[in-house]
């Protein structure tokens, strides 16, 4: 299993009022190799080919997901 992997961007969100009042969620947005095996009881894998898919679902994404994919679209890719 490698370890080492980019990150590409890391942030806080917090939730507002009522039973999620003070509770805040961290995010990390890492670039893998596509061949990369990385395996943790912590974190889910997805392609983005997955997530094309779940956007077609009615209700299948979660405000976590929304969020996570609004930072990746603020991410800057080049080619270089």
């Amino acid at each position: 299993m490698p370890s080492v992997t980019t990150s590409l961007l890391r942030f806080a969100n917090s939730e507002e009022g009522g039973r999620f009042d003070q509770c805040i969620s961290e995010y990390e947005i890492l670039w893998a190799e596509a061949n990369d095996v990385l395996e943790s009881p912590f974190h889910r894998w997805v392609s983005l080919s997955q997530i094309s898919g779940w956007l077609k679902k009615t209700n299948f994404i979660t405000n976590e997901l929304r969020s996570t994919l609004s930072a990746l679209l603020a991410i800057e890719f080049s080619d270089a």
